[in-house]
């Protein structure tokens, strides 16, 4: 992946304060597939 286990942290703790996931004793839960597929959408558009 290239990245920092800081970084991925960080990232994960956003989306948990955002809802889509949910993040308890090193397991990741999805919550809201909907919200997350949006994220992502938002995240990879170009500008």
């Amino acid at each position: 992946m290239g990245t920092a286990r800081e970084v991925v942290s960080r990232r994960l703790a956003d989306l948990a304060r955002r809802g889509p996931v949910a993040t308890d004793r090193g397991q990741i839960r999805l919550t809201d597939r909907g919200a997350l597929a949006r994220l992502a959408t938002l995240d990879a558009a170009p500008g």
